[in-house]
């Protein structure tokens, strides 16, 4: 099983999954649309704008893209070229369980092929933020929740695991938050919560989001 993740950042980090099936597209095979459907008489809401990952608003816009790429994707592939999911192949057309994104993903899609992927957004600081996770297409989860905090008197560790199966339509979301503030005569906090997934192809997927604070004693 072939595990993907992803972090960013110093103090935090982090690798979300999300599992998505999208609808194969009707436009030309091979890559998209060259020759067939323009973006003329309101078709431009049916392809994705490469820039945003969703449905051109003007034609101005869908025609220029055309002219610069030489190609139309449909809207249905618009999550390849939103830069806040991290995908991968899960299901069919050859998937692998391999990263994927922009044009090759969407060639993958029309293909008959699903994605898993990752979403995490947050707000706040690296030291204290809330976060918000969301994934689909997956049939499984391991959760792991760990903190230490010390005072001058020493430290205190905390922690557990969880399992559990998601069930048809295999979605999950979750939202909650983490405070690393030193406080009360903490001088050292750190908290880390985990999720890895396993998705409907088989693969597995992790997310992290962790903050450190203090000179551990």
């Amino acid at each position: 099983m072939r595990t993907t993740q992803a972090t960013t950042g110093v103090l935090l980090v982090f690798c979300a999954v999300f599992a998505l099936t999208v609808g194969v597209a009707t436009a030309t095979a091979g890559g998209g649309n060259k020759t067939g459907q323009t973006c003329y008489k309101g078709h431009y809401v049916d392809y994705a704008d490469p820039s945003t990952g969703k449905a051109f608003t003007t034609e101005a816009a869908c025609t220029a893209s055309l002219a610069h790429t030489g190609v139309l994707y449909p809207v249905s592939t618009g999550i390849c070229f939103d830069r806040s999911w991290a995908l991968i192949e899960d299901l069919n057309n050859g998937a692998d369980g391999s990263a994927t994104s922009g044009a090759p993903c969407a060639t993958f899609v029309m293909g008959g092929g699903s994605l898993a992927g990752v979403q995490l957004t947050t707000s706040g600081t690296p030291i204290s933020f809330s976060y918000t996770v969301n994934a689909f297409a997956v049939n499984f989860l391991a959760q792991n929740n760990n903190s230490d905090v010390c005072t001058a008197d020493g430290c205190n560790a905390s922690g557990g695991t969880g399992i559990s199966s998601i069930f048809s339509p295999f979605k999950y979301s979750t939202s909650g938050g983490l405070d690393c503030s030193l406080r009360g005569g903490t001088v050292y906090r750190d908290a880390v919560v985990s999720w890895n997934f396993t998705t409907l192809g088989g693969h597995g997927m992790a997310i992290t989001v962790s903050c450190v604070n203090g000179t551990h004693p």
